[in-house]
């Protein structure tokens, strides 16, 4: 027996077929998400839920050991007794020899726990935070990340255009320090050295 297709079930099954195909297409695209978006993006989920210690987790060593390294040249500077005074409440320790023993992934934890404790109105505007990626490359193995970082000060909306650079070890990418970090440990520097 020979059916006969009317062209309006015809255009119905080819649309059909087209929206699986667009389908399959988009959600294929979402998951080959490459894998640096995809670590900057939880990373982000971690600052809105202000979870310190996983925080530190997604820092690349080379950053915890960039940040640690210059905490330790001011305490044992020619103005370690200024550095100490500023600096070791941060971290919650009350000598140099109690920071020495810190590994650096807890002096970078000890340091956010501060400010949690400090700032607790920091902790609300990013966990009410929006992260938007609007462009991102790989270059000599490190991945640029440019997202529009969203938050609310005194009930205002503020956004930002932000730059993060994230890099592999262990098979994983972990963030390197923010423009931010680097310009306070140039503060930092400048101070106590």
């Amino acid at each position: 027996m020979v059916r006969y297709i009317t062209p309006l079930k015809k255009r119905m099954g080819a649309n059909v077929a087209f929206s699986l195909l667009l389908a399959a297409s988009w959600q294929a695209t979402a998951q080959t998400a490459p894998a640096y978006e995809s670590a900057f993006l939880d990373y982000a989920q971690v600052t809105k839920d202000y979870d310190t210690q996983r925080m530190s987790e997604y820092m690349h060593p080379e950053a915890l050991k960039r940040f640690r390294k210059v905490i330790e040249a001011a305490l044992h500077g020619s103005k370690k007794e200024q550095a100490a005074e500023v600096l070791l409440p941060l971290f919650s320790v009350s000598s140099a020899a109690d920071f020495a023993r810190l590994t650096d992934m807890q002096a970078y934890k000890r340091m956010n726990d501060t400010i949690v404790k400090s700032s607790p109105e920091l902790v609300e505007m990013m966990s009410n935070s929006t992260y938007e990626i609007v462009g991102s490359f790989v270059k000599d193995d490190v991945a640029y990340i440019t997202y529009r970082l969203g938050v609310t000060v005194g009930g205002k909306p503020i956004s930002s255009q932000v730059v993060q650079t994230l890099k592999v070890h262990d098979g994983k990418w972990l963030l390197l320090l923010p423009s931010t970090a680097e310009g306070a440990i140039a503060g930092i520097e400048a101070r106590f050295h």
